[in-house]
């Protein structure tokens, strides 16, 4: 699986800033339509522009790919893929790249037949143009441009990398143990007693960033950075369906540490106003002062434009979600639904 990062200025896609990887929590309903899906709406524009950088991650098909390779794309249907190369294509909302073994057509047309590199047996069945972006055409790791070959190594090359793929296996394993296990602890409030001790005092480098939805809907991955007084205005224009969707951040010394976003939801749903839809505090941040600064500013937006209260959804088994919410004033008045009153 790959991860794409938008390589474009600010003005229009302010770099694809997603949420931190250790976030601390995002809800389900608030998933969203995939940033690679506009990709595929827009076409193939930003690869065949050179608009866009992708980063591997996953052992899929290592030791060919490794985790961290840059990935560059070359535009190619199926019709053009050959037996062998690294087909680049859409499944399930994400990026995949396998190696192509198989093609074929049928009644829906010409299709590729993948497989990752690792495996040993079965394939990812077949792929249509509809949702195949190209090929690998090379990768970048530690500055040295590489070629996607498959190679046959021979048994000390298979024992050494063998192990590499079982190190790195434990320690993404340990370390998603350990990320879990703080993010639970600092949902108590000895975690925030003992973070007191150790003041991090925001610095004259904090800024908070505003964004809109680029295009206007709920769904919507692509955001465009707009003023602090647009968002209000926005927000008091909200019965007008002026806007459906704005975001926060609050960085330090421009590193992005915490984000939220809002959504309006329309008065004929059952819970309708603004709900926070996601959220990712990294985690060296939380329990201290950069997520009150961050709701002290978003309360400030909405009281001004006399919002009352915001909800969020959770699961029904989310005890840290629930657990962090409560602490920030939520309170359950659904199966899985929690309001906050703003004062």
């Amino acid at each position: 699986m790959i991860n794409e990062k938008i390589d474009k200025n600010d003005t229009l896609f302010p770099k694809a800033e997603l949420l931190p990887s250790d976030s601390l929590f995002m809800f389900t309903n608030s998933a969203g339509e995939s940033l690679i899906l506009q990709l595929f709406d827009l076409g193939k524009l930003f690869v065949d522009k050179k608009m866009v950088t992708f980063t591997a991650l996953g052992t899929c098909m290592y030791p060919c790919i490794r985790q961290g390779d840059v990935i560059y794309i070359q535009p190619k249907n199926v019709e053009e893929i050959q037996v062998g190369e690294v087909a680049v294509y859409r499944r399930y909302n994400r990026l995949f790249s396998h190696r192509a073994i198989a093609k074929g057509t049928d009644e829906k047309g010409a299709y590729v037949i993948t497989l990752p590199d690792t495996a040993k047996y079965g394939n990812d069945g077949a792929t249509f143009n509809k949702d195949i972006l190209g090929v690998v055409a090379q990768m970048k790791r530690r500055g040295k441009i590489l070629k996607p070959l498959m190679r046959h190594y021979n048994l000390i090359e298979k024992i050494w990398f063998g192990f590499c793929f079982k190190c790195f296996y434990f320690k993404g394993l340990l370390l998603e143990k350990i990320i879990f296990l703080a993010a639970f602890l600092q949902q108590f409030w000895l975690y925030h007693l003992a973070a007191r001790l150790f003041p991090q005092k925001l610095n004259k480098e904090t800024t908070f960033v505003f964004s809109t939805s680029l295009y206007g809907k709920a769904t919507d991955r692509f955001y465009r950075k707009i003023t602090e007084q647009e968002v209000l205005g926005l927000i008091l224009n909200s019965d007008h369906n002026l806007m459906s969707k704005w975001r926060i951040a609050l960085k330090i010394n421009s590193q992005e540490a915490a984000v939220m976003s809002f959504l309006l939801k329309p008065k004929s749903c059952e819970f309708g106003g603004w709900w926070l839809i996601d959220a990712g505090i990294k985690i060296w941040h939380r329990g201290v002062s950069v997520e009150k600064a961050l709701w002290d500013k978003a309360d400030g937006l909405f009281k001004q434009a006399g919002i009352a209260e915001i909800f969020a959804g959770v699961l029904r088994k989310s005890g840290p979600e629930r657990m962090f919410l409560k602490g920030l004033g939520f309170r359950p008045i659904h199966e899985q639904v929690m309001r906050r009153k703003i004062a």
